[in-house]
């Protein structure tokens, strides 16, 4: 009986944790440069919101963003062969 708890308490920490990859935000900016807004309705590779944007709070580098407020940018999904920029999209 134990064991389903714990089983069931894991499977609430991973849906948890990818909940956590919905959205990416400026917060503070990621210490090197100011952060800056994106623009509504473009595609933004995780990377280039952390790197290019400054922003401190992007849970997936190698993720693909819509922009969908000035700060804030809603998870789409994992590039597993990398994000590519220009018109930001899954290599």
């Amino acid at each position: 009986m134990h064991f389903i708890s714990l089983i069931t308490l894991s499977l609430v920490a991973v849906a948890n944790g990818a909940a956590l990859k919905e959205e990416a935000t400026p917060g503070n900016g990621n210490n090197l440069v100011p952060a800056q807004v994106c623009k509504v309705g473009y595609n933004y590779c995780g990377w280039y919101l952390a790197d290019g944007l400054g922003w401190g709070n992007v849970p997936d580098l190698q993720g693909l963003y819509d922009c969908v407020s000035p700060t804030s940018a809603r998870y789409l999904e994992h590039c597993s062969k990398g994000c590519t920029s220009g018109c930001a999209h899954c290599a």
